[in-house]
């Protein structure tokens, strides 16, 4: 016979499908480099959704990296063409995993993918991807997943 306090704790514990469960085993909870990597590796994946900690470790750890990048060139005194095509080189290996992320996250806020052009907007872009940041994604099952 189950004890009051464990019946609590089961009708309490939040459902998860066996995907998501996977991935919290292999990412962690709140690894901000496991969940760049899990990004990276899921750069083909379009279809449900990313959480706010997954779009924002992505973004931030890839702005860091592009700024230890331009400070290592600064640093070796290299020619200010070959910088600008080593920062566009890295800059391209970023845009799919960035590209498949927002649109993942913007899943999770109930938005269709194309809601992703509008990044590309002077200012507003800007904005609307730092409010990516900060949106509560969904409670449950959405338009595009659980």
């Amino acid at each position: 016979m189950a004890t009051k306090s464990s019946t609590t704790k089961a009708k309490t514990k939040k459902t998860t499908t066996k995907k998501e469960e996977n991935m919290l085993n292999v990412v962690g909870e709140k690894n901000p480099i496991l969940w760049f990597v899990y990004t990276i590796k899921n750069t083909f994946n379009y279809n449900g959704r990313a959480r706010r900690l997954e779009y924002c470790s992505f973004k931030l750890i890839a702005i860091v990296l592009m700024t230890l990048l331009s400070l290592v060139l600064i640093t070796m005194h290299v020619s200010f063409d070959d910088a600008q095509i080593i920062t566009l080189f890295v800059t391209m290996l970023f845009l799919l995993p960035d590209f498949s992320v927002t649109i993942r996250r913007l899943h999770d806020v109930n938005l269709n993918g194309l809601w992703y052009f509008v990044c590309f907007v002077p200012v507003f872009g800007a904005l609307f991807s730092i409010i990516l940041f900060f949106l509560k994604g969904t409670n449950g099952a959405n338009d595009y997943g659980k």
